[in-house]
Order: C-alpha cells, then sequence, then structure tokens
C-alpha cells in the first residue's frame, strides 16, 4: 500500500503554495509509522511534493534543478532528486533527519548531493547520529562543528565512509570551531577502525589546525584518507599518514620538487595525482618518484598528471617522467 494521498487542488492552503518552487501535484503521508524508503512509490507522480506536518515539503523531481540554499538529496533508483523546503531551519533537519532515518537498500537508497551550500552545523546530535547511521550518510559541508557535535563524527561504533568539503563554497565550507582538536582526541580513544575519511580543501583552508591535522595522520584507525590540495605549509605532511591507502592532490603552486628532498614516505597504498602549472611540469612528479626509490616502501601506487596550463606534455618529458616511474617500481617490488 503506497503511503501518500493526493490533497486536492481547492485545499491547498496559501502557506502551502508560498513553498513550493513551482505548481505541482501536492501529496501528504496517510501512514503513521513510514520506515521504509519503498513504501513510498517515489517513481509514479513524476514531479510532485509532499506535505509534512511540520510544514515542511519535500520536493521530488527527474530533474536536477534544486536551490543549494535547502538539502538535496539524490534517490536510487529511481534516479530522482529529493529537495526539503521550509521556513525554519530546525523544522528543516527534523524533516532531513526523517528522510535519513528511512531504510533503504541496494535497490533504492538516498545520498546527501554533494553542491549543498546549506549549513548542516544546527544538527543537534541525536540528528547527527541518524545522518551516520545510515550508510548514504557520509557527507557534510558548510557549517562550523562544535566538540559535541565533533565527538558524535568520531565516535560511531561501525565504520564510516565520511567526506569533509571546504573549498565548494565561497564564505565558508565544513570545519571545526576548535581546529579538530575533540575530534581527534576523540579517536585517539577508539579501537576499532573508523573507515575512510575524505578532506575536500583546496589550498585556502583545512578544518584542521596543524596540530591536530599531524594527530590525525599519525592514527591507524584509517582504511582510506582522501586529502585535496593543501596550502603550502601543510603540503608535506599527508606523506606521513599511517593510514592504509593515501588518496592525495598536490598542487605545483604550493609544491615544489625541493620539498621531496628528505621527506620520508612511509605509505604502502598511495593514489597520486599532481594538479601542474608550471612549463617544466616533468619536475614535480619526477621529484617524488625519485623520492621513493631510496625508501623502497610502496606496494602500491596510482599515479595521475592533470596539466592545468593546458601546455604541450613535451615527448622528452614524458620520457623522464616515464623512467622515473620505472625506476621507482624496481625500487619498490612488492
Amino acid at each position: 500500500m503506497n503511503a501518500l494521498e493526493r490533497i486536492p487542488e481547492e485545499q491547498i492552503s496559501p502557506r502551502q503554495r508560498a513553498l513550493l518552487p513551482e505548481r505541482l501535484a501536492l501529496y501528504r503521508l496517510i501512514r503513521e509509522q513510514v520506515t521504509r524508503l519503498d513504501e513510498i512509490e517515489w517513481h509514479a507522480y513524476g514531479t510532485f511534493a509532499i506535505w509534512l506536518d511540520n510544514h515542511t515539503i519535500i520536493r521530488v523531481s527527474r530533474n536536477a534543478s534544486h536551490d543549494e540554499k535547502y538539502p538535496c538529496f539524490l534517490l536510487y533508483s529511481p534516479c530522482l532528486e529529493c529537495v526539503v523546503l521550509g521556513e525554519h531551519e530546525a523544522d528543516i533537519l527534523e524533516t532531513v533527519t526523517f528522510l535519513w532515518s528511512l531504510r533503504g537498500s541496494r535497490s533504492i537508497h538516498l545520498a546527501l548531493f554533494e553542491d549543498n551550500t546549506f549549513d548542516f552545523s544546527s544538527l543537534q546530535p541525536k540528528q547527527a547520529r541518524a545522518h551516520l547511521e545510515c550508510p548514504y550518510g557520509d557527507f557534510f559541508g558548510k557549517g562550523a562543528w562544535n566538540a559535541q557535535q565533533s565527538i558524535v563524527l568520531a565516535s560511531r561504533p561501525h565504520p564510516l565512509q565520511l567526506h569533509f568539503a571546504t573549498e565548494a563554497f565561497d564564505d565558508v565550507g565544513f570545519a571545526f570551531d576548535d581546529g579538530g582538536t575533540a575530534f581527534v582526541r576523540e579517536l585517539e580513544n577508539r579501537q576499532s577502525s573508523f573507515g575512510s575519511l575524505g578532506l575536500r580543501s583546496f589550498q585556502i583552508k583545512c578544518p584542521f589546525s596543524r596540530n591536530s591535522f599531524e594527530r590525525l595522520l599519525n592514527l591507524e584507525l584509517f582504511e582510506k584518507l582522501e586529502i585535496g590540495v593543501l596550502c603550502r605549509k601543510l603540503a608535506k605532511l599527508p606523506f606521513t599518514a599511517k593510514s592504509k591507502t593515501l588518496v592525495y592532490q598536490v598542487s605545483s603552486k604550493t609544491m615544489k620538487p625541493s620539498d621531496f628532498d628528505a621527506l620520508d614516505i612511509k605509505l604502502k597504498s598511495l593514489e597520486q595525482t599532481f594538479y601542474l602549472y608550471d612549463e617544466d611540469w616533468a619536475e614535480l612528479p619526477m621529484a617524488f618518484l625519485d623520492r621513493t626509490v631510496p625508501l623502497g616502501n610502496l606496494e602500491q601506487l596510482t599515479l595521475r598528471i592533470v596539466n592545468r596550463q593546458r601546455l604541450p606534455f613535451q615527448f622528452s618529458k614524458v620520457v623522464d617522467v616515464a623512467r622515473a616511474l620505472c625506476r621507482a617500481i624496481h625500487a619498490n617490488p612488492t
């Protein structure tokens, strides 16, 4: 039995119309205890909206046309966009928490749209736990999180796939109001694997203070750490990480070939991307590869080189990088 009932056009109130971005069929939930995503026939109505008792609306569409100031989800499968609209932040977060609470499966599940600029830092600890209990609840963008919320993020008993975005927004992306101190301290007390942590940073900011970042990298809790381009002061630090796998992006604007001269790279599995802006683009990846030769620690390496200046990749330099890669492979035989 479907959980939705259409509200007749003449019964739609001015308040409800004011929340609708366009003229849509509006439905209400008619089942008191909806606990699973598949209890709603999402695919049956085209573009439509659902009215909830807390005066919020879930707009459902096959087209990606969301207003980034509201929380937006992608619903798989079918592939639909769900945007939560409301007058008050607390009500919107209540509805978001309701969506997170609906059990999904491989055939139907939700994922938070990563381009959201909605500030999730107002989540109550209980709501944050609900987000982290679902397998698709792993992305946080805009917002400064306090110590209590940080502890919730770090203390879930099961492994997570958590991503913080710090580069996507003009004003502020994800941040800790204490520089990550409480988050890292809670992780240091953790006995089980955290899972994966991603920092989608870009040069200007990192959600962690230098001290917290160094302590984070020193933890052996992560199956995978994903780190975007960092500022020059922090750019060398991820190569010292103790995670099982590091996925790291380096820019020639913030790291130079000489930075690898004495760098102690202890990683066994590394997925390395270089964003290159210089005419002498081969120098930075070659310096990295040559540094791995005397160390001999790498067991798995994925190398990606991106030419940001769109200068021609001269054949002689391609050969130089290929030879450096061969030297690294021979020196790291496992």
